[in-house]
C-alpha cells in the first residue's frame, strides 16, 4: 500500500506567505448583520488555490495552526463574491 504524505498548510502559513485579494468585515452584531468590529476574513492565493482567513481586531490569525480552508472553485457560483473577486484578480479562467 502506498500512502501519499499531504501537506497540512495552516492558516498562519497562507496569511504570511499568500498573495492577498481581497478582504471583508466578519463581524456581527446582535441583530445578526454584518457590522465591523475589527475582525476581518482574508482571501489569498498561496500555491496557486484560493483560501479564505479569519483575523480578529487585534490583527491576529484565528487559529494559526490549522488546517487553512481552501475555496472549491468549482463550487463557487457565477456572480458570487469571492467568484468576482479571483475573476478580478485572474485567478479564475472563465
Amino acid at each position: 500500500m502506498i500512502t501519499i504524505n499531504k501537506m497540512k498548510i495552516t492558516n498562519l502559513e497562507v496569511f504570511n506567505n499568500g498573495e492577498e485579494i481581497s478582504s471583508w468585515i466578519c463581524d456581527l452584531n446582535d441583530e445578526g448583520e454584518m457590522e465591523s468590529n475589527g475582525g476581518q476574513e482574508f482571501l489569498f492565493i498561496y500555491l496557486g488555490k484560493p483560501y479564505t482567513i479569519q483575523v480578529s481586531w487585534d490583527d491576529n490569525v484565528i487559529n494559526p495552526n490549522d488546517k487553512a480552508k481552501e475555496v472549491n472553485k468549482e463550487m463557487l457560483e457565477e456572480g458570487s463574491f469571492i467568484y468576482e473577486e479571483l475573476k478580478k484578480a485572474d485567478k479564475i479562467k472563465c
